[in-house]
């Protein structure tokens, strides 16, 4: 499951669920962001810290990076949150 939603410069944001072993910022600026879903799925993210569940946010130029943490909501436009603690294992973050 996935969602694309809409940042304040009306640019779609592609949102998937995982958990995350850091809240720092992961780069994967060499995957093209027109690579499928599908062959993104199941490639190994570097983590550095202890397991942390959060949001793997894809930004339209093609970089990755984590948002919030466990104790928060994330929350877009006001329209959209969830609860990172209702995200998937990291070992099915990436999933269509």
């Amino acid at each position: 499951m996935s969602y694309e939603l809409k940042d304040g410069k009306d640019q779609k944001l592609h949102i998937l669920p995982c958990r995350i072993r850091s809240t720092a910022h992961i780069d994967l600026t060499t995957w093209s962001r027109n690579e499928s879903e599908s062959y993104l799925r199941g490639r190994h993210l570097k983590c550095e810290t202890l397991a942390t569940k959060g949001y793997l946010l894809k930004n339209t130029n093609g970089t990755y990076q984590t948002v919030g943490n466990l104790n928060k909501t994330v929350d877009w436009d006001g329209g959209w949150s969830k609860k990172l603690s209702e995200w998937n294992d990291i070992n099915d973050a990436i999933m269509e």
